[in-house]
């Protein structure tokens, strides 16, 4: 077999981060309760970061937003993620997520849209992230239970 630089780095990079997990105590995937503390702190310094770039141009508040799902005891119990500055609530850790919640997506005026995510239905705007997030909540499923470990595909087998 010949090596390529591609191949030698990408052994690197895993050893490193093998090592560098392991130092921090993260042996295992984190579970749904850790990955509410990582999204805030990451929205924030990319909003900061905003700020310094382009003064004065509207950013959306996925941070108020971020915190005020996690301060949800109902929501918390989800595995969260973003994409496109949509929060998405899921019933799975793993990709493909199921998404039986509907999402929220904060806009650049301030205000929050809360939609059901693949059918596009839109629940409703508000001008808070509480108020988006209690929307959410009214519309959530019956029998909704805890985030699973696993994938989409590991919950039909």
């Amino acid at each position: 077999m010949t090596w390529t630089w591609w191949d030698v780095g990408r052994c690197r990079r895993s050893r490193f981060f093998r090592t560098w997990r392991r130092r921090i105590g993260v042996a295992r995937p984190m579970p749904w309760e850790a990955r509410w503390r990582q999204p805030a702190p990451a929205w924030q310094w990319r909003r900061e970061r905003q700020e310094v770039l382009r003064s004065g141009m509207g950013y959306p508040g996925i941070v108020d937003l971020i915190e005020a799902a996690g301060a949800e005891r109902t929501l918390r119990q989800l595995y969260p993620y973003n994409s496109h500055f949509a929060l998405h609530l899921s019933s799975c850790t793993r990709y493909p997520y199921v998404l039986r919640v509907p999402s929220v997506l904060p806009r650049y005026d301030g205000r929050f849209r809360a939609f059901v995510p693949r059918v596009g239905t839109l629940l409703g705007e508000t001008d808070t992230a509480e108020a988006a997030v209690a929307l959410v909540v009214a519309h959530l499923p019956a029998g909704l239970g805890p985030a699973v470990a696993g994938s989409a595909d590991d919950l039909r087998r």
